[in-house]
């Protein structure tokens, strides 16, 4: 299970974890993080993982977040551990609420 965790320094930045069942009830909790913020555009934290495995490949979407904007971002692993960032999805996306209906 990936799931958002908050850093233990500031309780406010967010990262994402891992956490292993065998039984589906119990989970034994990775020590760290497995994607922190590194990058500008995810530098207030990351959230919300949201993983596929398509082949051999982990593919997951997260939230990055600048305390401004969040981004839609992904990133892809092998074994759910390391992860490499590909950056946000759209990155030139602009919301106009005049594009809004309902």
């Amino acid at each position: 299970m990936l799931y958002r965790a908050e850093s233990k320094k500031d309780n406010l930045t967010g990262r994402i974890g891992l956490a292993i069942s065998y039984d589906g009830i119990n989970f034994f909790r990775h020590p760290e993080p497995v994607i922190e913020p590194e990058y500008l555009w995810e530098s207030a934290g990351v959230e919300d993982p949201r993983a596929v495995k398509v082949g051999k490949t982990y593919y997951m979407t997260y939230t990055g977040y600048d305390g401004k904007t969040a981004r839609l971002c992904l990133a892809t692993s092998k074994n759910l551990l390391t992860w490499k960032k590909h950056g946000p999805i759209f990155e030139d996306f602009k919301y106009e609420k005049n594009n809004i209906k309902g």
